[in-house]
């Protein structure tokens, strides 16, 4: 029910830099922004606003956007502890929304996200957001075995062999063309399975949930 963005760490980081220069009807939001607790970014228009009924945090001057995903490379013979290490700054951020540190499987891990969570809530999530700008610089897309498309829900199925990426196809959506990576196909198949069937009627549902309104002019 909606697209995303995917972009390579760097670029991400020239994205924002740029938007955010015109100072205009767009702003690219990101970690490090006060209050802001999503691990990807988002470009909203600022003339109007919006609220998640999801999540029990709200970040101020949110708007209608579309998420931008960093694309960090990850290492195969390192692959399970960079990926454990780049969820663990995730739940951060999950932890900080929704005011809540839930008990899992591996509950000796419950008293660390506590008292992260706890730190984070009195000294400000920002606080994390620069600590994970700082982590993903270590994870350079260009030396990775696996491109890892961070932040979103589907965990291990958004580790990619980086061949999907080292190449794009320019194909058209509405009034322009965009870049998809060439292992598009692989990509899909990866993510949803076999994406050529509707899902059944029963999750043929919206999957965000926000309230958005124009601004006053």
């Amino acid at each position: 029910d909606d697209g995303d963005i995917e972009v390579p760490w760097p670029d991400y980081l020239k994205l924002r830099e740029l938007i955010n220069a015109e100072n205009g009807r767009y702003r690219f939001m990101s970690f490090s922004d006060p209050g802001y607790y999503y691990c990807y970014g988002k470009i909203v228009d600022t003339r109007t606003g919006c609220t998640s009924n999801v999540r029990k945090k709200q970040i101020d001057e949110l708007g209608i956007g579309i998420d931008v995903f960093p694309l960090v490379g990850l290492h195969n013979n390192k692959l399970s502890v960079e990926f454990r290490k780049l969820q663990a700054e995730k739940m951060i951020g999950v932890n900080y929304a929704n005011q809540h540190v839930k008990l899992r499987k591996a509950f000796f891990i419950y008293p660390y996200e506590k008292g992260v969570y706890l730190y984070y809530n009195k000294s400000g999530i920002e606080k994390w957001g620069r600590k994970l700008e700082r982590t993903l610089n270590d994870y350079g897309f260009d030396e990775g075995d696996i491109v890892f498309s961070y932040g979103g829900l589907y965990k291990k199925k958004q580790l990619f062999d980086a061949d999907i990426y080292r190449s794009f196809e320019l194909v058209p959506f509405e009034d322009i063309y965009l870049r998809i990576p060439s292992g598009w196909d692989q990509y899909l198949k990866q993510m949803y399975g076999d994406y050529m069937q509707y899902p059944p009627v029963k999750e043929q549902v919206p999957k965000h949930d926000f309230n958005t309104w124009w601004k006053e002019q």
